[in-house]
């Protein structure tokens, strides 16, 4: 509301105050669903995609309302900023793949007193290791990623802006390598699945800060 109100108007934070009632309603919408349908993993896992697109819109309310239009001087790396902002559709793979592997595994829903749970369950009993070592794959591939564009950066006459939010980024996704491999020998203990998930979150917002601290391009 306050974004609308504001003088002079800005429609990027107008758009992005909007967006964020409006998924919480969505959310409710999805959940009741969720429910009715008995915890079915299609629904369980649209519900933590939606959470992770409200972060997005509330990330970018955040970060917009901190700078006046003009106020950052625009990158002028445009390789740099490029190879950032590719790291989006890898991470958000990786994520979504990991919503998979809990809908796969014995934590997809359920009080654990003898209720049953649907789960994802395409390959029979291999669903759940052949999701876990895509996931594990994934969540490689996305690692030499972020060190590979954090060299890129770091490279004579690279911006260096988003060096630090992809350190960060480099540090959870290595615990999140160690906790998922712990949690996998560990036969998928409920605690450490719901420290994954919050790991994930924290990792997502990471990988925004990342961008908007690569900032925008320059005109050519």
């Amino acid at each position: 509301m306050l974004a609308w109100r504001r003088r002079p108007f800005r429609w990027e934070l107008a758009l992005f105050g909007a967006l964020l009632p409006i998924g919480v309603v969505a959310q409710a919408g999805l959940g009741a669903l969720t429910v009715t349908h008995h915890l079915s993993p299609g629904f369980v896992m649209g519900h933590f995609v939606l959470s992770m697109l409200i972060l997005d819109a509330a990330f970018a309310l955040a970060w917009c309302s901190t700078y006046e239009p003009g106020e950052r001087e625009r990158s002028t790396d445009r390789l740099g900023v490029w190879a950032v902002r590719c790291l989006l559709p890898i991470g958000a793979l990786t994520i979504a793949v990991g919503t998979a592997v809990t809908a796969a595994g014995p934590h997809a829903g359920g009080s654990g007193t003898g209720d049953v749970i649907k789960r994802l369950d395409f390959r029979g009993a291999d669903t759940l290791s052949w999701l876990a070592n895509r996931h594990g794959t994934l969540a490689i591939f996305f690692l030499v990623c972020v060190i590979a564009v954090t060299l890129l950066l770091m490279r004579p006459g690279g911006d260096r802006q988003a060096v630090r939010p992809l350190t960060v980024l480099i540090g959870l996704l290595i615990a999140q390598a160690t906790l998922g491999i712990a949690q996998y020998n560990l036969a998928v203990p409920a605690e450490l699945v719901w420290l994954h998930v919050m790991l994930a979150t924290i990792v997502w917002l990471t990988m925004l800060w990342s961008v908007g601290r690569a900032g925008r391009l320059a005109a050519r």
